[in-house]
């Protein structure tokens, strides 16, 4: 439930790019999304449509960058990598975001 919790709370805050956001946060955040996305998918399928993946995709677009920009300031980095998904490196800042949280390398 507490997976839920955290995934729900992000949603609510799906504005918020100050602050910053622990590794478990961030990661709890994607697992459901990414089960809502298989989901999604499989009901997809069942109909025959593909509406329902890029619709969540789209319904999410806010939430995901702004745990991803607040991650990011966590672990020191600025939050303008992000854009780096604008030309198809979205991988770096994906990696950048199992990095430690700046409190804890001090």
């Amino acid at each position: 439930m507490d997976w839920i919790n955290t995934y729900v709370s992000v949603l609510k805050r799906y504005v918020a790019f100050e602050g910053a956001a622990n590794r478990v946060e961030f990661w709890k955040y994607t697992a459901v999304s990414c089960v809502v996305i298989f989901v999604l998918a499989f009901v997809d399928g069942l109909l025959g449509t593909c509406m329902l993946v890029p619709v969540y995709w789209l319904a999410t677009l806010l939430p995901s960058l702004g745990v991803s920009a607040r991650r990011l300031r966590d672990a020191g980095l600025s939050p303008w990598w992000l854009l780096l998904g604008a030309i198809g490196l979205g991988i770096v800042p994906f990696v950048m975001c199992i990095l430690p949280s700046k409190q804890a390398n001090a």
